[in-house]
């Protein structure tokens, strides 16, 4: 071996351990970058569903059956906070008159894109069956509760993470038969 040869092979050597310490360093330094991006942007939260506004179309009492059947006109919204879009399903919403159904909805599917929100008219016929609203019906309020439950898949950059996702609504309306109007909403 020649004196060539040798001060060749060291600089070799010189330029592997230097690329191997510049790799050692990016990686290190990108270590801190992915566990931040992963805990903000990758982080799966759960979407919100809410009842925005409620607003009587036709109301019809039967004071003689103590009875009443009304239409209704509803704006639902699916808020999605993350970083992906919500794909939700058929899903229903139930309204409820003291815990007993009277009135049923579909709701259709679709997506809410990342960090939007997507908002959804349906119209609820609701019925109540006879002698069941009695007090209620004469003092000129009657207060039924809405529960809907959709599921959905929220997808963060298409390849990472799918994610299922159970979102419900509970809502409680109070409603002034007199007025035929709706005098509260309170969501949780």
């Amino acid at each position: 071996m020649t004196a060539g040869d040798n001060s060749a092979t060291a600089l070799r050597r010189k330029r592997i351990i230097r690329l191997l310490r510049c790799f050692i360093v990016g990686a290190i330094l990108h270590i801190p970058i992915v566990i931040i991006f992963s805990f903000t942007i990758l982080k799966v939260r759960n979407p919100k569903i809410q009842l925005e506004s409620v607003a009587v179309e036709t109301l019809t009492v039967n004071s003689s059956s103590n009875s009443f059947s009304m239409t209704l006109n509803a704006k639902i919204t699916v808020k999605n906070t993350n970083f992906g879009p919500f794909k939700y399903d058929n899903s229903t919403a139930v309204l409820s008159y003291r815990e007993k159904p009277v009135g049923v909805v579909g709701i259709n599917g679709g997506q809410a894109g990342l960090r939007s929100t997507k908002k959804v008219d349906v119209v609820i016929t609701v019925m109540s069956s006879e002698e069941m609203i009695g007090d209620d019906l004469y003092s000129g309020k009657v207060t039924l509760t809405a529960e809907a439950t959709v599921e959905g898949k929220v997808v963060i950059l298409w390849f990472m993470k799918k994610k299922n996702k159970l979102v419900g609504l509970n809502c409680t309306m109070d409603f002034n038969i007199v007025a035929k109007s709706v005098d509260g909403l309170l969501c949780n």
